[in-house]
């Protein structure tokens, strides 16, 4: 354990999988000072566009969460594109049937269990609720667990700024048009595109969530952030920073997926549109109108979409959100981890409790 009980959650890792020589495991927050349990569960997925980061990026949501009663399991997955499509969904597979085979041991509820994520995160949380059985990948081996185990169905799935329409998306990125001026600066400052180690996306995104939301919030107030939010200022006005992330980003897709097709076939809006799905979650979806990662339509189709398919689901759409606004500390992010609780409360995973926000925005 790696927090006293007093913090109100305790953390831990335990493995859920092997494969590739290498194992996987699942970062646990679980509630402390709150009784044995079994306490409701959420499968958590970081974003990164299939590419960066890792399982411990979504700990200050997790452990919001874990102080209200819920225990959220953050799973390591494979990374492209050293492991694309279908590799990431087959070990969230491997997750869940390991979580249903073994939960109690933790102190999890596994009828009471949900998913959730930020962006590419956000995408494998829908895509792992609509379809949690293994398909026509080869299968991740859960550890101490059979393949064909049938898993715990989600009863809900939370999706912050997630990746519903993959095809859309990646022609958004491919299509949009910047200035000579603009695509001048990224040629001289910037390395060539398909360099080895050329990360330029998650660095950059990062840096434009914090400025968005520090004209919000009052983050980077001192001096030294100041002098950051100056040259963020100035490579957004020029569209730079846009243009460096939608670079990056046509990467990680083609990294992720051999080809447009699968893309279609991976897209939640696809699958649901098309009838691919045997889970009928309650969805949750929260994403910022000033998002430049994804326009509003991408998720009011999957919305619309899966509500004519008999499905529930909520679209919030705030103004002045960012993408990746859940995982910085910020009002932004307050809001989302009292939006989640009040969702669970809603469909039965936790019960309400005095001092959970009715979801509107302080």
């Amino acid at each position: 354990m790696s927090t006293p009980d007093t913090a109100g959650y305790t953390e831990f890792d335990v493995p859920y999988a092997r494969v590739d020589g290498r194992e996987l495991v699942l970062h646990v927050t679980r509630p402390a000072g709150q009784g044995s349990g079994p306490f409701p569960v959420l499968l958590d997925f970081h974003g990164g566009a299939w590419t960066h980061f890792d399982h411990r990026v979504d700990l200050a949501w997790c452990r919001a969460l874990a102080k209200n009663g819920v225990l959220c399991a953050s799973v390591q997955f494979r990374l492209a594109p050293e492991h694309p499509w279908p590799a990431f969904i087959a070990d969230a597979r491997a997750a869940l049937r390991w979580l249903t085979a073994h939960g109690g041991t933790l102190g999890a509820d596994v009828t009471r269990l949900g998913t959730i994520g930020g962006s590419t995160g956000g995408f494998l949380s829908v895509l792992l609720g609509i379809n949690p059985r293994t398909e026509n990948e080869a299968p991740t081996p859960a550890l101490d667990t059979p393949d064909d185990l049938a898993p715990a169905l989600p009863r809900v799935a939370i999706g912050f700024y997630p990746i519903l329409d993959v095809v859309g998306r990646y022609r958004m990125v491919c299509d949009t048009e910047f200035p000579a001026h603009t695509r001048w600066l990224r040629e001289r400052i910037g390395p060539p595109r398909h360099a080895p180690g050329h990360h330029m996306q998650a660095p950059v995104e990062r840096l434009e969530t914090l400025y968005a939301l520090k004209a919000r919030g009052g983050i980077l107030g001192n001096s030294a952030g100041r002098a950051v939010n100056a040259l963020i200022n100035l490579a957004s006005r020029a569209g730079f920073m846009r243009m460096a992330v939608y670079e990056e980003l046509r990467q990680n897709h083609e990294g992720a997926f051999a080809s447009v097709q699968q893309m279609h076939e991976a897209s939640p809006l696809a699958r649901v549109s098309e009838g691919r799905q045997h889970n009928r979650p309650a969805i949750l979806i929260v994403q910022g109108r000033d998002d430049i990662n994804l326009t509003p339509r991408m998720s009011e189709d999957f919305v619309a979409a899966y509500r004519c398919r008999g499905g529930v689901a909520q679209l919030e759409l705030p103004a002045d959100f960012p993408h990746a606004f859940a995982t910085i500390p910020s009002p932004q992010s307050d809001y989302a981890i009292a939006r989640t609780q009040a969702f669970l409360a809603e469909h039965g995973l936790l019960a309400r409790q005095a001092g959970v926000a009715s979801g509107a925005l302080a």
